[in-house]
């Protein structure tokens, strides 16, 4: 605001009212009753511990895939699972998902596999983590062969504290 030298008086106390009804608006809130609320306890978690049980995971999934553990890779599963394998569409839910791991291992199975974390973050209650595998497949019928890809996990924690795999998308650097 410029104030003309005529009514600089009347601008100095305006600024002044102004001033007063700022500060004034800042301090009510401080000094307004609170309504009472039950407290809300906020939820820390440990990054380290975190990362360590999700990477344990990881870890699980891979030895229930190399023994053919169906149950096992389901059962990291959240229940809305979307998986998306190459090549095929998404896979929905535990259901669909015990149905492509039933027919995928009684055509192949998992003779060795490495999957490597490259980089795994945490935000809340999600997390993912994006890395690169390699393993031996085993078909019913043929010679085995090697495959070396990416993937890319996404994690959801559940209400018992436990990660799941929510969502899981892999894909092949080299042809079958």
């Amino acid at each position: 605001m410029k104030c003309r030298s005529s009514a600089r008086s009347r601008c100095v106390q305006a600024w002044l009212v102004v001033s007063v009804m700022v500060a004034g608006l800042a301090v009510v809130p401080a000094c307004s009753p609170t309504v009472d609320q039950p407290e809300v306890a906020a939820v820390v978690h440990d990054l380290a511990a975190d990362l360590d049980a999700i990477h344990a995971l990881i870890e699980e999934m891979k030895q229930a895939d190399m023994s053919g553990d169906i149950e096992g890779l389901v059962a990291h599963s959240t229940d809305d699972v979307v998986s998306m394998p190459p090549g095929l569409p998404a896979i929905v839910g535990k259901d669909d998902l015990r149905a492509y791991y039933e027919a995928a291992f009684s055509q192949l199975s998992i003779e060795a596999l490495e999957m490597t974390p490259e980089e795994t973050h945490v935000a809340g209650d999600w997390a993912f983590s994006r890395g690169k595998f390699e393993e031996t497949v085993v078909p019913s019928e043929g010679e085995p062969f090697d495959v070396v890809g990416k993937f890319l996990f996404i994690f959801h924690r559940e209400a018992d504290g436990s990660w799941k795999t929510a969502r899981m998308i892999g894909n092949m650097d080299t042809p079958r």
